[in-house]
């Protein structure tokens, strides 16, 4: 990065490489994203043509391609758009590409994609049945231009009872009406109203969206309230569908209700850990519960023990720029002590914007740390010989992330400590009048040769919690998922701190076992400390079908699908049972007769016994989410005229048996030639 003659030949040197690189070695495509300069960007561009469609089929190189997109001017990017156009319906549908299609539809000019977002319409009915072409139509919906959205529309309408019922058509309904364009709003009307007119959208279709029961129209369309549309939507004719989706789904909502009002222990420490333990089955960590604010990973570690690294202040990816600033020699990291931080957005190239701050320093007697893009050649060298000479304590790191990304970290940073950004877009620059209020502190400020750990920054807690409630908002309202991805981490790392958990072992295996483990634990937990706890075993869902005996929902198709939910909520208890070589149905009637709702079967010990006491528990969400997605899952199979599924295979007939023994002449191989020949016959009928 010093050496623009060194950087343009290593550029260069490595550019047939590149796409290959970008699918294991995602540091080096990372560094000469971030130090290409306007003159490198041609040889870093050429390298990528011809290898879009294979990058972002990849998790590594799809992450490269969307880097490359935030960091790169966009009208230089127009070949991926004509290397992605032939294949756009494919890629918008696979896991990796359609954050790449998306990150397109987010940054590019819209006279950029206008082949694109046609394609992506002519797509539209199969897209939305797509999880992730659902994501891609709800970014069209909400960031492409008028036109291009009446145009999707109309491509969509004709599939309306699709849209209505679908779990992600739905989806991008809902988004094309938040948005609160009125000609879309009139056109999906106007298609609903026309297909409850003909009979091509019945109230069944309508009413079975995920978003709604009976009344479903009205919560996916709430401001439509007029007489005609409402009789419109509840002209309901059983023919259409023996057992119409919404019944069995206003089973499920009831059993969810119940299920909600069982779940306790929510933020009990030991109950916590209780899930921790019966998923790793192995003596549980405390400290898995501490940190729900920010975030726990699982890595695999060097050594043959498991070891826990927690970091409860600020932590990037970014170390010291030249090794001169060590401190601690035998750790090879600086530590500095109640440090001022400097945080810039560009370069230092000038020692005379410099100088304000460090004689600043030396009056004040502290050490320094110094975040920006970068710090050039001859302002590098003034730092160290003040470090070696002058008896001046100062570090210098890059700044973390890339594009916007990098901004906001940045911002974050800044919050943190209490210091001043000093950017060209806030009208401040470095070397203009210096001014003592800009420099942020912290307690201490540890950087080794990768990383950064900010401890107990001197911002004002009003300022860091204003700022982590505006990342949730983004959260919340983001469609992607690599976006989403990256403000959690910016979220855990602002607020708790992160965890990380290195598990050890004596071979590959054994290792890769507990770190699956592991992640189960930690998933549970996390649901856990979310939603609270339930009996398991099949309990809670066993008891909350109790509740539908006595609920009456008025007409028979709804208390037929009533019915069905509330055998489908005995058959988890049941078929553990039977696993332990019981008889089910027995367990299931006693445990109905029950007062005590807590009290469950313990399939390991045969016995009746309280099974919260007893540790056998479910995070309430998991329960929850498992009932919620079978119930939609039903509901879209009763709609459904034909499933396709694979035919079994016969299984041969059995081979013949041994040839007589002595004495017998044979006679006991006839037996079973004779059982040959009749079980060809039986197979050759059916």
């Amino acid at each position: 990065a010093a050496d623009p003659c060194g950087r343009k030949e290593a550029l260069s040197f490595l550019a047939p490489a590149l796409p290959s690189l970008a699918h294991a070695q995602q540091g080096v495509i990372r560094a000469a994203i971030e130090v290409a300069t306007s003159s490198d960007r041609p040889i870093l561009l050429s390298a990528f043509r011809g290898s879009v469609l294979d990058l972002c089929q990849s998790k590594s190189g799809h992450e490269m391609l969307v880097q490359l997109i935030d960091s790169v001017p966009v009208f230089s990017l127009g070949f991926m758009v004509c290397e992605m156009i032939q294949n756009c319906k494919l890629l918008s549908m696979h896991r990796y590409a359609s954050n790449v299609v998306e990150s397109m539809l987010l940054h590019f000019h819209p006279s950029q994609l206008v082949e694109i977002s046609s394609k992506v319409v002519e797509a539209a009915p199969s897209l939305a049945r797509d999880p992730h072409g659902s994501r891609v139509l709800q970014t069209l919906v909400e960031y492409g231009n008028p036109t291009c959205r009446e145009l999707l529309f109309r491509k969509l309408l004709p599939e309306i009872a699709m849209l209505t019922m679908h779990r992600t058509g739905s989806q991008v309904l809902r988004k094309a009406l938040e948005i609160s364009d009125a000609n879309l709003e009139q056109l999906i009307a106007e298609a609903v109203l026309e297909g409850v007119r003909n009979k091509s959208v019945q109230v069944a279709n309508i009413a079975c969206s995920r978003c709604g029961s009976t009344a479903g129209s009205q919560r996916l369309f709430p401001s439509w309230r007029s007489p005609d549309t409402a009789a419109g939507w509840y002209v309901h004719e059983p023919s259409a569908f023996p057992i119409c989706c919404t019944e069995t789904r206003a089973g499920s909502e009831s059993s969810l209700l119940e299920m909600e009002k069982r779940q306790r222990c929510r933020g009990m420490h030991h109950k916590i850990v209780q899930v921790s333990r019966l998923e790793r089955r192995c003596p549980a960590r405390t400290f898995v519960g501490k940190y729900q604010d920010g975030t726990i990973t699982v890595s695999e570690g060097k050594t043959l023990d498991h070891e826990l690294e927690v970091v409860e202040g600020m932590k990037f990816d970014r170390g010291y720029i030249s090794p001169y600033f060590v401190t601690d020699t035998k750790a090879q990291k600086c530590a500095l002590a109640d440090p001022l931080v400097l945080i810039y957005d560009k370069k230092i190239s000038s020692v005379q914007s410099m100088l304000p701050v460090l004689e600043h320093t030396m009056k004040a007697q502290k050490p320094l740390l110094i975040i920006a893009e970068d710090v050039e050649q001859e302002a590098l060298a003034t730092l160290v010989v003040n470090k070696l000479r002058g008896g001046l304590q100062v570090c210098a790191v890059k700044a973390p992330g890339f594009g916007d990304h990098r901004k906001a970290m940045l911002q974050d940073l800044s919050v943190l400590t209490g210091a001043e950004l000093i950017s060209e877009d806030t009208g401040r620059k470095l070397d203009e009048t210096f001014d003592p209020s800009v420099l942020g502190t912290a307690k201490s400020i540890t950087v080794t040769k990768d990383d950064t750990i900010i401890l107990d920054g001197a911002g004002e807690q009003a300022d860091i919690q204003s700022r982590c409630e505006q990342i949730q908002a983004a959260i919340e309202v983001t469609s992607s998922e690599y976006e989403r991805d990256k403000l959690k981490e910016r979220l855990a790392k602002l607020s708790g701190g992160v965890a990380v958990i290195k598990v050890g072992g004596a071979s590959e295996v054994e290792v890769s076992e507990v770190k699956d483990r592991l992640n189960d634990a930690l998933n549970a937990t996390k649901a856990a400390v979310e939603e609270g706890i339930v009996p398991g075993g099949g309990t809670a869902l066993l008891y909350a079908s109790k509740k539908l005996e006595s609920l009456e929902l008025g007409g028979f198709d709804r208390n037929v699908g009533r019915d069905i939910v509330r055998q489908a909520l005995q058959v988890p208890l049941t078929s553990i049972v039977q696993n332990a070589g019981k008889e089910g149905a027995v367990v299931v009637e006693y445990l109905l007769k029950q007062s005590d709702e807590k009290l469950g079967y313990n399939a390991q010990t045969g016995q009746y016994v309280d099974m919260i006491a007893n540790g056998i528990i479910d995070p309430t969400k998991v329960v929850r989410c498992a009932l919620a997605d079978a119930a939609s899952v039903a509901s879209l199979m009763t709609t459904t005229e034909c499933l396709v599924t694979e035919i079994p295979e016969e299984k041969p007939a059995a081979g013949g048996g041994p040839g007589g023994m002595g004495g017998m002449g044979g006679m006991g191989g006839m037996g079973m030639d004779a059982q040959r020949n009749e079980s060809a016959q039986t197979t050759g009928q059916s």
